[in-house]
């Protein structure tokens, strides 16, 4: 019996320093078998602050990067498939504007989405998206953060691989609340939830659990 069988291998490569926040890693999802294709990903996700400290301070540019490939040269299957996401972006965020204590900050943003899809034997495709965005994160409750955000997409077959499902509609829109409690140290509790609206189609996301840390989101390659 496999125990191991479907298990992906790989590592990754974190940092959240002032200025800048990374994460890249390498993902072999499927081994090369004598009858089965290779599957691996490699990518890239950071987050650029070059105004930290000065009155600018919340401005933040973003950048992605995944390419996916399917294939390998030792096995009888001729399945070979390339796939290649991009995503720039920027946003901008005020600390307690216009003197509103119980408000730790506003921030508004948008990104461009690029996509390119090829292999053998298939056609190579090509697709296209903007987004735009805006989160409030209020504090009700002391060290209690009640986040609410929302957001506006629009594509042209754009092809997220293992991105947010969303992303493959032509048009989306989210809303969505969080509450966030500070349980000890670096845990809390998060709970909320999400509406989208997709092409006419309505669906609602409910989150419950524990977090730990402060992850570095990657938005548009992988699921909200």
């Amino acid at each position: 019996m496999r125990k191991l069988e479907g298990v992906e291998q790989g590592f990754q490569l974190r940092s959240d320093r002032e200025r800048l926040a990374l994460e890249s890693w390498v993902d072999w999802r499927v081994n090369e078998t004598s009858l089965r294709a290779e599957e691996f990903e490699i990518a890239l996700a950071s987050q650029l602050r070059p105004f930290t400290g000065t009155r600018f301070t919340g401005a933040r540019l973003d950048g992605q990067i995944l390419w996916f490939h399917a294939g390998g040269q030792r096995n009888s299957s001729d399945r070979v498939e390339h796939k290649l996401t991009l995503l720039a972006g920027g946003s901008y965020g005020l600390a307690r504007p216009f003197g509103a204590d119980w408000l730790d900050e506003a921030r508004i943003g948008g990104r461009c989405l690029r996509s390119w899809d090829g292999g053998r034997d298939l056609p190579n495709e090509s697709g296209d998206g903007w987004e735009v965005f805006a989160q409030l994160d209020p504090n009700p409750w002391r060290a209690t953060t009640l986040r609410s955000y929302g957001s506006y997409f629009r594509g042209n077959d754009f092809h997220a691989e293992r991105g947010d499902p969303f992303y493959t509609l032509d048009d989306y829109g989210q809303l969505g609340f969080k509450l966030i409690v500070p349980v000890a140290l670096d845990f809390r509790f998060e709970a909320g939830v999400a509406l989208q609206l997709g092409e006419s189609q309505f669906n609602g996301s409910f989150l419950l659990g524990f977090a730990w840390g402060q992850a570095f989101a990657v938005n548009a390659l992988r699921p909200r």
